[in-house]
């Protein structure tokens, strides 16, 4: 054998070597979540690189049905997967590392969401609002968010999640869940937690136009709810409880006139004097004023 063909040899044999050896080097990627698993809600993905010692892991990338979600580029490579982007069903999801070199490797499995939407957004409100009464955050949290999902304008969903939010002074999400709700006209509660947000975030501002605007928006909340709880009264409402709705209202006229029904001021109790007094003012009659105070 000539020299040059124990080069050629020796040069095939120290190839086939580099090759097994790369191919043991090869990277390799794992995922934290198994196939067919069923996820809901707020998932944490974490992929667990390893072969990619040598030359570094550059990034990790992050797929939900083929399309990037997410990039990593140090330990632990995570993705934060909210569920309530995808719909319920089979999704799959993959993750890219890729060294300094540029080498790959990749995992990918199918997992099932299942956040039970086709329960419908009143079944999720209601648990919500459960989850609410017993203090359980998370779960009233999760439930909210999903009744959202399903339906936007979910009022009970958004008055848990906004309650939620406002705990945390995230008073723009809140106020945002509760404008986007469908508020009705009799409604009262809702819109007075509406109104006492729009007070917390213009004092929570920085600016003197903040806290005005606050206070604008609030008072016209208010002044709806003193509406609706005007419209709800009954028929036998006592003269008391309609002069207070119409006075909620600065309708002044009609709270004297309910007043003035609740019996003859030399007799009737100190507090309904004292509101038709007040009532009096407001509407600008001074001499009913002295009158009565007389």
């Amino acid at each position: 054998m000539t020299s040059f063909a124990r080069f050629v040899r020796d040069f095939a044999a120290l190839s086939l070597i580099l090759a097994l050896v790369t191919a043991a080097r090869a990277g390799t990627v794992t995922l934290s979540l198994s196939e067919g698993e069923r996820v809901a809600d707020t998932v944490t993905v974490t992929a667990r690189v390893t072969g990619f010692e040598d030359a570094g892991v550059r990034e990790v990338v992050f797929q939900i049905d083929g399309k990037e979600r997410a990039t990593d580029s140090s330990i632990p490579y995570t993705l934060n997967w909210d569920t309530l982007d995808d719909s319920d069903g089979q999704h799959r999801v993959a993750a890219i590392a890729t060294d300094m070199n540029g080498a790959t490797a990749r995992a990918e499995v199918t997992v099932v969401v299942d956040n039970e939407l086709s329960k419908g957004a009143e079944h999720h409100a209601r648990i919500a609002l459960e989850a609410m009464g017993s203090k359980d955050i998370e779960r009233a949290t999760r439930h909210a968010r999903r009744a959202i999902k399903i339906d936007a304008s979910n009022l009970s969903a958004a008055r848990a999640l906004a309650a939620i939010h406002r705990a945390a002074k995230q008073y723009d999400s809140a106020i945002g869940l509760l404008e986007q709700a469908a508020i009705p006209d009799d409604d009262t509660e809702a819109r007075m937690e509406l109104a006492a947000l729009y007070v917390l975030r213009g004092d929570a501002g920085e600016t003197m136009d903040a806290l005005v605007m606050g206070a604008r928006s609030a008072m016209d909340q208010a002044q709806k709810a003193m509406q609706a709880r005007l419209r709800a009264l009954k028929p036998d409402a006592t003269a008391l409880e309609k002069g207070d709705a119409a006075f909620a209202v600065r309708d002044w006229t009609g709270a004297v006139r309910a007043y003035q029904t609740a019996g003859d001021p030399a007799t009737a109790e100190l507090g309904a004097v004292n509101r038709l007094l007040l009532a009096y003012a407001r509407a600008g009659r001074r001499r009913d004023c002295d009158l009565l105070l007389r």
